[in-house]
């Protein structure tokens, strides 16, 4: 009889114990739950954003260059959007899904966390839909679209972006900086150089 008695009080308890371990796991499971809702509002939030403090739109470019002919968008005044990847000069910005494009830091200011953002080192010679102009001998950079004036030396090998042309010459920047004009026939090209635009002389 007291065995009896003492299997049905395990049993009784074996249920108990049962219910607490679901109701804990219940709770646990809301905890969760909370906790990633809480996870997915704070990073948001918490991202790296450009603001444009300009007060017009600000291009936003194919590469972090900045060049007329590698606009692919722009961002009005005011407006913000998240980085992604950062340069010295430049921040990687997602326009909307997986496009996105480069981003000229003095145009505005960043804001949020981002020290977390990754250094983006890729050579700019990687980038596509840059043209660039190679010298294969000793040649000069001239601040004149006739070749008159000269500027400073290209180095042989070098590669140097271009961002327009005549019928002559290539326009090519090497800094925001230091531009002007190089001799067609001292070098040659490569990349995306079908698209760079005539300026006449």
């Amino acid at each position: 009889m007291a065995f009896g008695f003492t299997r049905t009080v395990i049993a009784f308890l074996i249920i108990v114990f049962g219910i607490i371990a679901l109701i804990l796991m219940s709770s646990l499971g809301r905890t969760f739950e909370q906790t990633e809702e809480l996870q997915q509002t704070v990073v948001p939030f918490l991202a790296c954003r450009f603001t444009n403090t300009t007060p017009q739109t600000i291009p936003i470019y194919s590469a972090p260059f900045s060049a007329e002919m590698l606009e692919i968008d722009g961002l009005a005044d005011s407006q913000q959007l998240t980085v992604s990847k950062r340069r010295n000069t430049h921040v990687f910005v997602t326009i909307r899904g997986n496009y996105g494009g480069w981003i000229e830091l003095d145009f505005g200011v960043l804001s949020g966390n981002c020290e977390q953002v990754p250094v983006d080192d890729t050579p700019l010679t990687s980038f596509a839909t840059v043209c660039f102009f190679r010298p294969t001998e000793q040649t000069t950079l001239y601040s004149d679209m006739i070749l008159q004036t000269p500027v400073q030396s290209l180095v042989p090998e070098e590669s140097y972006v271009i961002i327009a042309q005549t019928d002559e010459a290539y326009q090519i920047r090497i800094s925001s900086l230091i531009g002007g004009y190089a001799d067609k026939t001292k070098g040659l090209t490569r990349g995306a150089c079908g698209l760079v635009p005539m300026v006449q002389g």
